[in-house]
């Protein structure tokens, strides 16, 4: 009777997803940069939940490319939990500020890293 190895599949998948090719995302910067100055803009004009909803998604565009070297201690991971608590307890100008500020942070260590 044949024996099936669930170990074996095991080690056959991990081996494939590591073996798959990184695919790398472009950022683009007019992008992020047109998110914050619209999210900047929509805080001046008391509009929070449309500045969280651009600052975020401007995080979400930016991703993870404004890491530049182990050198660089980011505590913006930090600061986007006090965002999230403060959007959560629906003090939405401070989130706003808060997001905002974030991506200013991270796209200002992006451009710095090119």
């Amino acid at each position: 009777m044949y024996e099936f190895n669930f170990g074996i599949l095991a080690v056959a998948l991990c081996a494939s997803v590591l073996m798959r090719p990184a695919v790398a995302s472009a950022v683009d910067r007019q992008e992020v940069s047109l998110l914050l100055k619209d999210g900047e803009s929509a805080i001046l004009q008391n509009r929070f939940d449309e500045a969280i909803t651009k600052c975020k998604a401007g995080l979400g565009a930016l991703g993870s490319s404004y890491v530049r070297a182990a050198d660089v201690i980011d505590d913006t991971g930090m600061k986007l939990i006090a965002a999230d608590i403060s959007r959560r307890d629906g003090k939405f100008k401070n989130a706003a500020s808060i997001y905002c500020g974030i991506l200013a942070d991270r796209y200002e260590l992006f451009l710095s890293k090119k």
